[in-house]
């Protein structure tokens, strides 16, 4: 018979892990919409051909999270599409 146990949570940094932005994300501006707010994210693709997509996160009156939509060619569309999916759900 085995016995597995732990040891608790370890307080060092080993180095190995580390959190890093994905490169090439710049976080934009801020819109608010009934009681929901959004966050516009772009991101420039690693594709032999770059792009510039955009990303928009959002988040609810108790600043939780409840969308994210990606991949919209302007901030306009993404903002829009954000909008749209409040509406729905209102």
């Amino acid at each position: 018979m085995a016995l597995f146990y732990t040891s608790g949570p370890q307080q060092h940094d080993s180095g190995k892990f580390r959190h890093l932005r994905r490169l090439g994300m710049q976080q934009g501006t801020k819109h608010q919409h009934g009681e929901f707010r959004f966050e516009l994210l772009s991101m420039e693709s690693s594709a032999p051909i770059k792009r510039l997509r955009y990303h928009v996160r959002i988040f609810n009156k108790q600043n939780l999270r409840v969308g994210y939509l990606r991949d919209f060619s302007s901030p306009a569309q993404a903002i829009g599409a954000a909008k749209q999916w409040v509406e729905e759900r209102g």
